[in-house]
């Protein structure tokens, strides 16, 4: 049985997504340790984006919801978020990276929840095949 194109594009999303987390997320503490961080300045970076995702991940969803276009707030999020990414590349190592953190805790924190969203609403009407590939 072929797989229809709402799991293909789902299953695409997802691995676009979790790649570039894959790419970026484990390689920061290492390179914050190479330009002189400590461990606890490391653990406080990487603990402000999961923090602030708890508290804005709701207020995303009440957004989404008023607006009635998750794909739109998904696609500014990740947007802001690509912005906020490369806006480390041009940086200097130094306190201005705890913004960006909480930028990121901002922008990226949500987009996981909104990927689950749009993908459970995209298989709704396959709902029956879920997992059957």
């Amino acid at each position: 049985m072929p797989i229809k194109k709402p799991f293909r594009v789902v299953s695409l999303n997802y691995l676009a997504f979790f790649m570039t987390l894959a790419a970026w997320q484990p390689f920061i503490g290492i390179y914050l340790q190479d330009a002189g961080w400590t461990g606890f300045e490391i653990g406080l970076f990487n603990a402000i984006g999961p923090l602030l995702a708890f508290f804005t991940q709701p207020l995303w969803g009440l957004v989404s919801d008023a607006l009635g276009n998750v794909r739109l707030v998904y696609m500014s999020l990740l947007a802001a978020t690509a912005g906020a990414v490369m806006v480390f590349w041009f940086l200097p190592v130094s306190g201005l990276f705890f913004a960006l953190a909480v930028i990121l805790g901002v922008t990226q924190g949500p987009l996981s929840a909104m990927l689950d969203a749009m993908a459970v609403q995209t298989l709704q009407d396959s709902s029956n095949r879920i997992g059957q590939a």
